[in-house]
């Protein structure tokens, strides 16, 4: 990821880079299908990220339920993320973990553990790597070998044709020098499949494209890594479309079987270890036609039968779950229903594992839609009765992932699913006769909080912050922290919940100790509307849910909106009229916990029902309105009892006189100065955004021209980001189609005259992909602009960036700071300000649960605090409004380098290089002509006179009339 050193320089010599903090981390737990069956019980696995990085942990349970560790064994911990490829029991009775080390789906390392049946470490605890590079995730496959140690296969993520194994002795050490090429192909490759053959070698079941259709390609590899054999071992053109998968079956053969769902199908063969066919072929029809199959399972029986499982929808629509059993001579030996009777809902998430004794043990998810999504699970017996009755036994409540461990006379259950907002990994072991070893519910394992943060806000009030979101931890809901100013989070770890609450409708900071919340809140399986009051010490100011908001619940509400005025709270709302006549605009005023006006609010507004309106809110004094596909927002102003002013015209008037009817027009902010209301308007077109900002007098004077104030649109269809309300309005801009990648800052006076010239003063350029940027003043004049940026290489890397201004909103030093620069992409930056400081939160995802480009899923919630005399002490170059001299590149570098250059003005500039010593090593230019614009040079590390100079640093200056930068290089040859 790219970082500016001098920045972290300057960082951590002005202390900025201060603990940043977790308001509300974000965690995984995800269970793995590899286990180790030991004679007295059952080695698990899985993956969790209780420190940002994923890790592999393992718990032993023993065969009467007990764990035999008090806690979980943590199996492999590094600053990377670590997934569990695949694991195989060996030979000599230890257990073979195969580890691979990943970046967004990425794997950069494979490597291999072995422990023992207690979980003891058989080889270094660092592992046997197999190979470093990128490999694609499931491409790793272990095999057991006869020597106590473990074939391993992989193939690369490039379409290189390659497949590539080793093998390993018990000790771990390689027994192939440095590996065998196992397949080559002149088309991509997959590995599918890797078994053993019975004999000490292996069978590899892969996938290579021909062009754009794939085929199934069997080798048997030996212990020495030659091929053994034909290749491919089978004809695969003895399937339809030559794809068919490979399982173990009994007296050293193995069943090829296919799945044919569009025709109802599955087709199987039986081979030897050689390829050879046993037998005729065969194949079933083992649903009716005109049903659709939603998930089929085929597994090999120890008889030398075959089980094949299906779920999904009859021909009548009704849900179908079906078990069939094949003998050894692969012909149906029994069919039975699973479904139950009365519960027509779909079955996913199947799972099918024989034991010894001939018993099937099943276990699936059903979606019962209002009822959740339980998980169930079924023994049948080996002629093919159900052992738990029709329709089986319910293992939870709710779904998710499992595993079945058969283990003699009862298995082992291990399920990863929800509960309380966690995230929980738990097990439970069934007898044949269905009754449960352990208490209800089963053990728990592990547990991590489930979900994450989306549209959070921060809010000063007196010498805290608030911070506020909607998590995800429990299907929705709202959750707030206080931070203090010593980056303490004062209330409970991972935020205070706001019980019952599902949606934040509105908030408003009431005064400088408390904010109201329009929140809604379920109640018996019903949405309620109320007002709540935070302090800032976090406690409710308000009994239960709050005050209720009361309106006509008949005819429903919209656009809800909250705002404070005075120390009063306004609700304010949009509805059918009564009398279905056209819509009404209604608010709510409270005073002292008290609501003031009618059961139902207020009427502020009638509007005809011939139209559609979209409602802004009531401020206190403002009601704000855009009707559809008009040219202009609306705003009436009112007196303290919610009467429309006499001066004003009772129908509104316009904020802007616009000529362009018949786009969409919407408010963007709504702000003030005193009495004076200001909006931010925007009026999409074809061709571009025109977006216009007002101010308005309580006399209803436009003070900023009938068309207010506008802000240029060059075709870039212009983006604003941030405004800053005040006797002079600034606001943050950008244009999505900026070569230049800039964030631009302009001001406006009172009178709506601009301060910079237009478009505004450059704060930063060379921004890609910035979508959200801040603008916060602070007391001693100073401002702070913040940012989020991916690095333009990678879109993952994306990072919190900051720029300092001065009172005149000039920016200071020539690079931005870094506020956070974690793995993966952090986002959307918001902030307070108490006096001089500032407290950034933004969402993280640091923890790898997701890492697209932008953040949407399971982000935490970070944030910062800074200071304003900190960040402005560190001015190393006067503010200039010309130059931005950025870093070279490579550096360090030999023999050529890069220097990028931006010129926000034409002008004469020069470029010239010295040593140390100040002497100048050579002008790379002199005194020419440059438009403005993106500029870039090339240095070779030569004098002005052609000769190599030594390695070293040495500073390049660029200058423009009376301006100049410069910065730091190394040469090293």
């Amino acid at each position: 990821m790219k970082r500016y050193l001098y920045c972290l320089i300057v960082l951590i010599s002005i202390g900025l880079y201060a603990q940043e903090i977790p308001i509300r981390q974000s965690f995984d737990l995800s269970s793995s299908q590899i286990n180790f069956s030991c004679p007295d019980g059952d080695i698990i696995f899985w993956t969790e990220n209780p420190d940002s990085h994923r890790d592999v942990y393992a718990q032993k349970i023993m065969s009467d339920g007990s764990s035999l560790w008090p806690e979980a064994a943590l199996i492999c911990s590094d600053p990377e993320d670590q997934v569990i490829l695949g694991g195989v029991p060996s030979s000599d009775g230890g257990f073979i973990l195969l580890i691979g080390d990943i970046d967004r789906d990425i794997i950069h390392r494979i490597f291999m553990l072995k422990i023992s049946q207690n979980g003891d470490f058989l080889w270094p605890q660092s592992g046997i790597v197999v190979q470093t590079g990128e490999f694609s995730i499931g491409s790793c496959k272990a095999v057991a070998n006869s020597s106590g140690g473990a074939f391993v296969v992989w193939s690369a993520l490039s379409s290189s044709g390659l497949v590539y194994g080793n093998n390993y002795d018990t000790a771990g050490n390689p027994l192939w020098n440095n590996g065998r090429i196992l397949c080559s192909h002149n088309g991509s490759v997959e590995l599918s499949q890797a078994i053993s053959d019975g004999e000490g070698a292996m069978i590899l079941n892969i996938k290579k494209w021909y062009g754009d259709i794939p085929r199934t390609c069997l080798k048997r590899i030996s212990a020495s890594g030659t091929q053994i054999g034909a290749e491919p071992l089978v004809n695969p053109a003895i399937f339809p479309n030559q794809l068919f998968e490979i399982g173990n079956s009994t007296n050293g053969t193995f069943i090829l079987w296919q799945v044919q769902s569009n025709e109802n199908l599955v087709r199987y063969y039986r081979i030897d270890n050689m390829g050879i066919l046993q037998g005729a072929s065969s194949q079933t029809q083992i649903i009716p036609n005109g049903s659709e199959a939603m998930e089929t399972r085929v597994c090999p029986t120890p008889d030398g039968g075959l089980a094949i499982l299906w779920a999904g929808w009859t021909a009548g629509l009704e849900v179908g779950f079906k078990l069939y059993k094949l003998d050894a001579d692969l012909g149906q030996q029994w069919v039975v229903n699973l479904e139950h009777p009365g519960i027509d809902y779909l079955v996913y998430g199947v799972d099918l594992i024989p034991n010894q004794g001939g018993y099937l043990w099943v276990a699936w998810s059903q979606e019962l839609h209002a009822y959740g999504h339980p998980q169930y699970a079924q023994l049948v017996s080996p002629d093919g009765q159900l052992c738990w009755g029709i329709g089986g036994i319910q293992l939870y409540s709710t779904g998710g992932a499992f595993k079945i461990i058969p283990h003699g006379d009862r298995a082992l259950f291990v399920s990863r699913r929800l509960q309380d907002g966690n995230e929980q990994l738990r097990y439970q072991i069934y007898l044949h006769n269905g009754s449960a070893l352990l208490s209800e519910g089963g053990v728990l394992v592990s547990q991590l909080m489930f979900g994450g943060v989306y549209e959070h806000k921060v809010i000063s009030l007196g010498d805290k912050y608030l911070l506020i979101w909607r998590d995800t931890r429990q299907e929705r809901s709202l959750y707030f922290q206080i931070v203090d100013q010593q980056n303490n989070n004062l209330l409970e770890d991972m935020g205070r919940h706001i019980a019952n609450s599902q949606d934040l409708y509105g908030l408003a900071k009431v005064n400088e100790s408390s904010v109201a919340l329009w929140i809604s809140v379920l109640i018996d399986g019903l949405i309620y509307d109320y007002l709540q009051v935070i302090d800032s010490n976090g406690n409710f100011l308000y009994p239960g849910n709050g005050i209720q908001i009361s309106y006509s619940a008949e005819f429903g509400i919209q656009d809800r909106c909250l705002s404070s005025y005075g120390g009063d709270i306004y609700a304010s709302w949009k509805q059918s009229s009564s009398v279905y006549s056209g819509m009404e605009m209604r608010a709510q005023r409270f005073s002292n916990g008290q609501a003031c006006w009618e059961e139902n609010g207020k009427l502020l507004l009638s509007l005809p029902l011939s139209s559609y309106y979209k409602f802004y809110g009531f401020t206190g004094r403002y009601l704000l309105w855009v009707p559809e596909y008009s040219s202009t927002a609306k705003v009436l102003y009112f007196d303290n009892d919610a009467n429309p002013d006499p001066l004003w015209d009772p129908a509104g008037m316009n904020l802007v006189h616009n000529t362009t009817p018949g786009y969409s027009y919407e408010i963007i902010d709504i702000g003030f100065d005193n009495e004076d209301l200001i909006v931010a308007m925007q009026l999409s077109m074809p061709e571009g955004n025109n977006i216009q900002l007002q101010r308005i007098t309580p006399q209803g004077i436009r003070l900023w021209s009938d068309q207010g104030h506008q802000i240029p649109d060059p075709g870039l269809y212009p983006n604003l980001m941030d405004v800053h309300f005040g006797p002079s309005t600034s606001y943050l801009l950008s244009y999505p189609g900026d070569p230049y990648g800039r964030i631009l800052l302009q001001k406006v006076n009172e009178q709506g005259d601009c301060y910079f010239p237009e478009p505004g003063m450059m704060i930063q350029y060379g921004l890609h992909s910035c979508q959200s940027a801040q603008l916060f003043s602070f007391l001693d004049g100073n401002w702070l602009c913040v940012w989020s940026s991916t690095d333009g290489q990678d879109n993952i890397n994306r990072d919190i960036y900051y720029r300092v201004l001065s009172s005149d909103c000039v920016p200071l030093g020539t690079e931005p700071g870094v506020i956070c620069g974690a793995r993966y992409p952090q986002d959307l930056p918001v902030g307070a300000v108490i006096g001089n400081n500032v407290f950034v939160a933004w969402k993280d995802n640091r923890s790898g649960v997701e890492h697209t480009e932008r953040i949407y899923g399971k982000p935490g919630l970070w944030g910062r605090q800074l200071n304003s005399q900190s960040m402005s002490g560190y001015e190393i170059d006067h503010p200039t409004l010309s130059l931005n001299l950025k870093p070279n590149y490579p550096n360090p570098f030999n023999p050529i380098t890069t220097i990028p250059f931006y010129l926000s003005c034409s002008g004469v500039t020069s470029l010239e290089i010295f040593n140390l010593r100040g002497q100048k090593v050579k002008n790379l230019l002199k005194d020419e002509f440059l438009l403005i614009g993106e500029h870039q040079l090339n240095w070779n590390g030569t004098d002005d006179k052609g000769n190599s100079v030594g390695s070293g640093v040495y500073l390049y200056r660029i200058t423009q009339g009376e301006r100049s930068s410069y910065r730091r290089m190394l040469l090293l040859k």
